[in-house]
């Protein structure tokens, strides 16, 4: 894989790794054929140490698209960073662990990727969360999550740091179905990586602009009552610090 420099990052399938991953996405269409259920395809790829997994995942996101960053400073500066969804399990219920563990064990057992890449930090990688409730949260920003979810995300770059040295790595996956073509397979995640960049970080939370809708147990102006209080009482002398919480 080749990486050029400038604001554009041309992220391009050699020819070596073209074939291999059209070898795997056929065998992976042939395996799902005889079971019938789908089956994952991966190919992981090392990058330059120099690429930022973090900044090409924001600066290639789709409008609506699913992304996922996750950073460990502190931890040999690791990084995981996903774009896009190759499949998704879920579940909800007491045995919900139980159920998406399940399931992604025999989805992982089942795909076609190379032991060596394993070993490498590569092969199939899924992220997601788990509610404490088993029938999810009732939060306003929870809507839209499962109570268990997994995703396996089309794009996952990693950073990690080996022996003083970082390497950086991009997995590559797709879930081939009976009916799949494999060219088609193909041509979907070569598209994909002709439309990667890598530009500086921009802020990202807290969000300059947008709008935003406070849940409580209490009426906002309850606290906004509260607080008034604790001021005056804080200029009568009868207070010297106060914390309120919502």
């Amino acid at each position: 894989m080749l990486l050029g420099t400038g604001s554009r990052a041309p992220f391009s399938l050699g020819d070596a790794d073209r074939e291999l991953l059209l070898a795997r996405l056929d065998k992976a269409v042939r395996r799902a054929q005889r079971s019938g259920n789908g089956t994952l395809a991966t190919l992981s790829l090392s990058l330059p140490a120099d690429v930022d997994p973090s900044a090409v995942v924001c600066a290639s996101r789709r409008a609506g698209e699913e992304w996922f960053v996750f950073e460990q400073p502190d931890r040999g500066r690791a990084a995981l960073a996903c774009l896009g969804r190759a499949t998704a399990l879920s579940a909800s219920g007491a045995r919900r662990f139980e159920s998406v563990a399940a399931r992604w064990r025999e989805l992982a057992a089942e795909a076609v990727s190379g032991p060596a890449e394993d070993s490498a930090g590569g092969g199939p990688l899924a992220v997601g969360g788990f509610s404490f409730a088993p029938d999810g949260g009732a939060a306003p920003h929870w809507e839209g999550f499962a109570p268990a979810a997994l995703s396996v995300p089309e794009l996952a770059f990693t950073r990690v740091r080996r022996a003083g040295a970082e390497t950086v790595r991009l997995t590559l996956a797709a879930l081939a179905h009976p009916d799949d073509v494999p060219d088609e397979l193909l041509q979907r995640l070569q598209a994909r990586l002709g439309e990667l960049r890598q530009a500086p970080l921009a802020l990202l939370d807290p969000a300059p602009t947008g709008r935003f809708r406070v849940s409580s147990a209490m009426p906002p102006e309850h606290y906004e009552a509260a607080v008034a209080r604790a001021v005056e009482l804080i200029g009568a002398g009868q207070l010297q610090k106060i914390v309120l919480a919502r």
